[in-house]
């Protein structure tokens, strides 16, 4: 409603036409007695109309707005669906008798729903925005208006939900609220997930296990012995009065297997997974919101990716406040119990100190070098798991290893492909059309993608 519409229901109050108004914004029919100008004046300047959601709610309670009281509970985006699964558990048997997305307009709308991923290809819808009523057995009646802010808001999403109810039934608002925070944190359906930090589920079509991680026995050694302890040894820690926390960087060149050690971890424990890439974090606000969700769905291993596209050296960091929040977050002072903290980066040396150095916030770093000649034949082995070959196993991965000098994992990966597609187009395959694999095989690829001292391939590596 408009000044000009306030306006003239004041005048409706206390008029009678007899001028019209000089107003082109004003319909010109309405006019009111000189005695009455002040009351005019003073009634426009007291009169205050109810919005429309005001005056949704004071029909749905049958009773004035100011005679209702609301609780307004925040949470992370990622509780949003579970707090309204949260109530409506809650207050099982109360029926929807009203629902609409209420505009400043005084129109009703339909409520505006979102779609949650709550699983692995599982989605459920959750009321986005708008304001439903709810009725007991005994007639008593909620309102809750529900606010997701989807987009960023000063780098922290968020999730509103208002409660609103008389205000004589306050106390058992109050309580309600206590049991809707009692049933989320029982039973947070995200907890023991593998999960990006916007809420979408891991890939887990394709699993790994620890033979995938081709690195040297001392590295895999080292990494299983952290996990091992930060999952298995925790009951003990807490009883020696020992922060049950761990910090671990991998570093190494690209393709070295520091992003399939995330694989494997996302694969074989069972605990929460977070992955992050710098994507997610690029505000000090989306730190904290990570952080703050790693926490809640505690255990949990929080795998940080490329960190030193975000952590470096503070002078010439054109994120210092990233920086600076992940220092404060994975201080000793903050509740960091639960939390296993694993960040991968491609140069140890550009990582600011107090981050790396701190024993509190990282524990352990380990290399990743590149594979030698044994880890070479290993990895060619299992690759070529399944597939028929001319010459025994174990000597055609041997053989093919002296022949691949200074490959990463993942440049082997890529090239057993074309290994594969070579034994295709020479037409190398028995009856079934199963491809036979073969030393002359692994050196015409070698030839066909062009190798040289200096660069082992031209179009592969990360």
């Amino acid at each position: 409603m408009t000044p000009n519409e306030e306006l003239l229901m004041a005048i409706f109050k206390y008029g009678k036409i007899v001028t019209r108004f000089d107003n082109d914004d004003l319909p010109p029919i309405m006019a009111f007695p000189t005695e009455k100008y002040l009351d005019v004046l003073k009634a426009y300047k007291d009169y205050q109309p109810m919005s429309a959601e005001e005056q949704f709610l004071s029909e749905a309670f049958n009773r004035d707005s100011k005679e209702l009281v609301d609780l307004v509970m925040h949470f992370p985006p990622y509780k949003h669906l579970l707090a309204q699964k949260a109530l409506f558990a809650v207050l099982n048997g109360w029926k929807i008798v009203d629902e609409a997305k209420v505009s400043n307009h005084y129109r009703r709308m339909a409520l505006e729903y979102t779609t949650i991923e709550v699983d692995y290809g599982l989605t459920e819808n959750s009321i986005k925005e708008g304001t439903i009523v709810l009725e007991s057995s005994d007639n008593r009646r909620l309102a809750v208006k529900f606010y997701f802010v989807e987009h960023m808001e000063e780098g922290k999403p968020r999730s509103d939900i208002y409660l609103i109810c008389e205000k004589e039934n306050k106390q058992w608002l109050d309580e309600l609220v206590d049991k809707i925070n009692k049933w989320i944190d029982k039973n947070n359906y995200l907890r023991g997930k593998k999960i990006k930090p916007d809420l979408t589920f891991l890939d887990n079509k394709m699993k790994y296990n620890w033979d995938d991680l081709i690195v040297s026995d001392e590295v895999k050694e080292e990494i299983q012995r952290n996990i091992k302890d930060y999952f298995e040894l925790g009951e003990i820690y807490r009883k020696n009065n020992l922060p049950f926390k761990r910090g671990m960087i991998c570093y190494g060149q690209p393709g070295t297997g520091k992003t399939l050690l995330g694989k494997v971890l996302a694969s074989q424990i069972e605990s929460t997974f977070i992955w992050v890439t710098p994507s997610d974090v690029e505000t000090a606000k989306s730190v904290e919101y990570v952080f703050e969700m790693a926490r809640d769905l505690s255990p949990t291993i929080l795998f940080f990716e490329d960190l030193d596209l975000y952590a470096s050296i503070r002078e010439g960091n054109n994120k210092s406040d990233v920086l600076g929040e992940l220092l404060a977050q994975m201080d000793g002072f903050m509740d960091n119990n639960h939390l296993f903290i694993i960040a991968t980066t491609n140069d140890l040396k550009v990582i600011e100190p107090a981050l790396k150095d701190r024993p509190s916030r990282f524990d352990s770093v380990i290399a990743f070098k590149p594979m030698d000649e044994n880890l070479r034949t290993r990895m060619i082995r299992r690759l070529l798991r399944g597939y028929i070959t001319k010459e025994e196993p174990d000597t055609l991965s041997s053989e093919a290893a002296k022949l691949l000098k200074n490959m990463t994992g993942a440049e082997l990966n890529e090239f057993f492909i074309s290994v594969i597609k070579t034994a295709i187009d020479e037409k190398n395959f028995d009856a079934d059309k199963k491809v036979i694999l073969s030393l002359d095989i692994f050196k015409k690829a070698l030839n066909k993608i062009g190798v040289n001292k200096n660069k082992i391939m031209i179009g592969f590596g990360s």
